[in-house]
């Protein structure tokens, strides 16, 4: 968890090479991205149906 005097936020560090960042929305978690990594994992050049 990162914060300052204003805000707090949570982060997951996975793999190597360039950062993708993946937010969520209001009243949801990092739970709905799980499916996404696990693709982006196995077809790193974006293809991605």
């Amino acid at each position: 968890m990162k914060s300052d005097r204003h805000t707090s936020f949570f982060y997951t560090q996975k793999g190597k090479g360039k950062a993708v960042i993946l937010l969520h929305g209001f009243l949801e978690n990092h739970t709905i991205w799980e499916k996404i990594c696990r693709r982006i994992k196995r077809n790193p050049q974006g293809n991605h149906p």
